[in-house]
């Protein structure tokens, strides 16, 4: 059986902070949810990795962050805005 905090969500995945996070995560053998607005970089930028899925999601929207967090055990958030 998975153990439950094996699939983690990241916001920000695309920036300074994140992409080594994510590639850390990765190695480490956790499956990955990346959101974004545009999910079209994020699988350029990690197109090597498994475990991925991606997700189209606006991080101010509530109602997108309770569908893409479904099933999740953790989130990360490397997103800069205030």
């Amino acid at each position: 059986m998975e153990p439950e905090y094996q699939r983690i969500a990241i916001i920000g995945a695309s920036g300074l902070l994140g992409k080594p996070i994510v590639n850390q995560l990765s190695k480490a053998g956790f499956a990955l949810t990346l959101l974004s607005r545009d999910s079209s970089k994020l699988k350029k930028t990690f197109s090597d990795l498994k475990g991925i899925t991606f997700v189209e999601a606006e991080v101010d929207d509530t109602e997108d962050l309770k569908k893409a967090f479904k099933g999740l055990s953790s989130w990360n958030s490397s997103d800069n805005r205030n």
